[in-house]
């Protein structure tokens, strides 16, 4: 009997890839490579059957800075 796996826990803090480009070498059905940055842990990159090697690549770019006035 081995250890049970450790459930996933988002990290605290803003999400900096949210709405940010994502890219794929491919994708499965509806799994397209935006579900990574889309927010929504239902939503997920799924690669082309029969393609082990794919991946996925999200473009974070700089933080946008706060233009308020002083």
């Amino acid at each position: 009997m081995g250890t049970l796996p450790t459930p996933a826990h988002a990290a605290e803090g803003p999400n900096l890839a949210l709405g940010r480009p994502a890219t794929a070498g491919g994708t499965n059905e509806s799994y397209v490579a935006g579900n990574v940055t889309d927010g929504s842990q239902a939503s997920y990159w799924r690669a082309p059957t029969g393609r082990s090697r794919s991946g996925c690549r999200s473009t974070w770019g700089p933080v946008p800075r706060s233009t308020g006035s002083r």
